[in-house]
């Protein structure tokens, strides 16, 4: 027996231990407490709060029942019993437990909280946004009500309704660590990223082991491709959460595209413990595709779709893994996911036409529609050529900026503009079915062997390109004219894509060359930053602007003798007029797109084009030394 000085005295060390997170500690002096005084009840629900610590959560609840029989009545421990059944899946019996809790202290804002938390999972959300509200009302300064309540609007699309309890919040509490953590969490799901890091930050500062805060933190570093701060602070958060699975799959997404093997063994430590979680089947498969280990990367997503047949992410991923592997038979059907049940997602004449088949295109008038982008539309482009050569009775629609090329291109077909197209009704136009470009893959792209030949399909003016040449040609002294583009402006990842202007600099020191800009957009001061002797050999012609007059640009990319470029649109023109195009794509990560594949150097949608690949993120010195190499014996020949 342990007398009662002693007993007290490890008992507050178990409390301390407990508090301070060194759980291993708290479960030994627990042990002993139990070994001299056969368990008193303040004992077991510590010791279960320990082993829940440790995320042993099945002797949790075996500990926590011993202590309910003991003290049926308590509310905390009920309430510790709610969260340990929480822990284990059971959201059902959790919310029965705590209900229990709720009858015998109706003044716990923590018990109101959990309750909401249980309710949330059976999806019962209004009746969780009440009792979070109560919390609140129960103790205005209780954070971890004002968190949930956060994450629960946001889950359910309703995000806009917290600015009441917000302001409510910050009226009773001022700036706190949970304040700091929603406007950072709304400014995140606005994409204001550096208002949401900063706002983290502050949060951080006020409490520096804040769950939420470092995993949206890590989050947002990770989003503005801050990749080491991002993997520093998940390492950190998980020496204070050793068994979040979130903090491990948050790192394991941060580490996936520069150690993929690394990101996998955090991977599959959450899936031992959730085996069957979608997401983290899906980013298993993913650093699998990033290794090449392609076979591994569809079997992952196979697993994730065979738990939810409509995670879209995983969707295209397979469809993705598909492609890379040669499988473009099997990848389609995946990747034509992007048009919704109807196959018509984002038709600009919405779904009152049928969609097409095959055989549709070819004997009915049909509407084919581009989307996704410029440089998609481009791609695109190259499936339609095929129809336009079968002669085909199909009209297309596409941006404004590529119908003057695509009308030059193709003049047997009858091109709109999207805007047009509103303008005229389809019965007008004689219509009877509708397609996607996209959805020629499937009909025209089944194999390696269907992809033409042909140099180009996009022509164009040959006027303007013989007098764009001839008026380049005099301003470089007839040396060879080498066009430039170096900046994607994806919003999401064309940072990925982009290089800076200075890491051109090998090329510029070859004096028997002259440059022309192609890049789009205002781009003055990179130029201007460069040292006098390359500005004056780097023709910039302000008549030309890409963003405007897409046509004109053509002429301008067939104006000059070689095109070197990002992964951008000009990519994309330049290798569809089959002008001779070098392009730097960027490993696969953020800024890579399937249609580059993997390894090759050729592009089968671009047969003129070569592509020099990044082989680490943010280094992009290789692949422009390799140009700079080949630059001079390219020209010799």
């Amino acid at each position: 027996m342990i007398d009662t000085t002693s007993e007290q005295k490890l008992f507050n060390q178990a409390l301390q231990s407990l508090q301070t997170g060194q759980f291993q500690i708290t479960l030994e002096i627990c042990n002993k407490l139990i070994d001299g005084n056969k368990g008193k009840v303040e004992t077991l629900h510590i010791l279960a709060l320990a082993y829940r610590g440790l995320g042993n959560i099945i002797q949790a609840e075996k500990v926590i029942k011993r202590a309910i029989k003991k003290a049926r009545k308590d509310p905390s421990i009920l309430n510790s019993y709610g969260l340990i059944l929480l822990d284990r899946g059971n959201s059902i019996q959790a919310a029965q437990i705590l209900k229990k809790a709720i009858g015998l202290d109706s003044q716990s804002a923590a018990v109101h909280t959990n309750l909401a938390q249980a309710l949330s999972r059976i999806n019962k959300i209004e009746e969780a946004k009440q009792l979070y509200l109560k919390a609140l009302r129960i103790d205005p300064s209780f954070s971890d009500a004002f968190v949930n309540l956060a994450l629960l609007l946001h889950s359910n699309g309703k995000l806009t309704e917290l600015a009441l309890p917000l302001k409510q919040f910050l009226d009773d509490n001022g700036p706190t660590a949970a304040s700091y953590f929603v406007e950072g969490y709304i400014a995140l799901n606005n994409g204001s990223l550096a208002d949401a890091e900063s706002l983290f930050r502050q949060g951080q500062e006020l409490e520096p082991g804040s769950r939420p805060i470092l995993v949206n933190l890590g989050v947002v570093l990770t989003k503005q491709s801050k990749i080491t701060d991002a993997i520093r602070l998940f390492e950190k958060a998980l020496e204070l959460f050793p068994n979040d699975v979130d903090i491990q799959l948050n790192l394991a997404n941060a580490l996936k595209y520069d150690e993929p093997t690394k990101a996998r063994r955090y991977i599959e430590a959450v899936l031992l413990k959730k085996p069957q979680d979608s997401n983290s089947l899906d980013l298993l498969g993913f650093s699998f595709m990033l290794e090449g280990k392609l076979e591994h990367a569809i079997d992952a997503f196979d697993r994730a779709l065979s738990q939810d047949s409509q995670y879209q992410r995983a969707i295209f991923h397979k469809a993705c893994a598909l492609f890379l592997a040669g499988r473009l038979r099997e990848a389609w059907p995946f990747y034509l996911n992007w048009y919704g049940d109807s196959g018509l997602h984002g038709s600009p004449v919405g779904i009152t036409l049928e969609r097409a088949n095959e055989r549709d295109l070819l004997e009915t008038q049909t509407l084919v529609w581009t989307d996704q982008g410029i440089g998609d539309e481009i791609l695109q482009l190259s499936m339609v050529a095929d129809l336009v050569q079968q002669k085909a009775p199909i009209h297309l629609s596409t941006s404004e900026r590529i119908v003057p090329l695509v009308a030059r291109s193709f003049p047997s077909i009858n091109c709109l503009s999207y805007q047009e197209l509103e303008t005229k009704k389809t019965s007008t136009l004689g219509l009877r079915a509708q397609l996607p470009a996209g959805a020629l893959g499937p009909i025209v792209r089944l194999n390696w062997d269907s992809f033409p030949a042909r140099k180009a399909f996009l022509r164009a003016d040959k006027k303007l390109t013989s007098a764009l040449r001839k008026k380049y040609r005099k301003q470089s002294d007839d040396k060879p004219v080498i066009g430039l583009s170096w900046k994607s402006n994806n919003v999401e990842f064309g940072n990925q894509k982009s290089l800076p202007l200075e890491l051109f600099k090998p090329f510029f020191h070859q004096n028997n060359f002259t440059f022309l800009d192609l890049q789009y957009g205002n781009v003055d001061k990179e130029i201007e930053s460069l040292p006098k002797t390359i500005q004056r050999r780097l023709i910039q012609d302000t008549e030309i602007d890409p963003l405007k007059d897409l046509d004109l640009f053509a002429a301008q990319i067939l104006a000059t003798d070689l095109v070197i470029t990002t992964s951008n649109s000009t990519a994309h023109l330049s290798g569809a007029l089959g002008q001779e195009t070098w392009v730097l794509v960027p490993r696969p990560g953020p800024g890579w797109l399937w249609y580059w594949f993997l390894d090759r150097q050729d592009s089968p949608w671009y047969p003129a084009s070569t592509l020099f690949r990044q082989s680490q993120d943010g280094n992009w010195e290789p692949p422009i030394q390799e140009i700079a190499r080949r630059l001079g014996s390219f020209f010799g020949s």
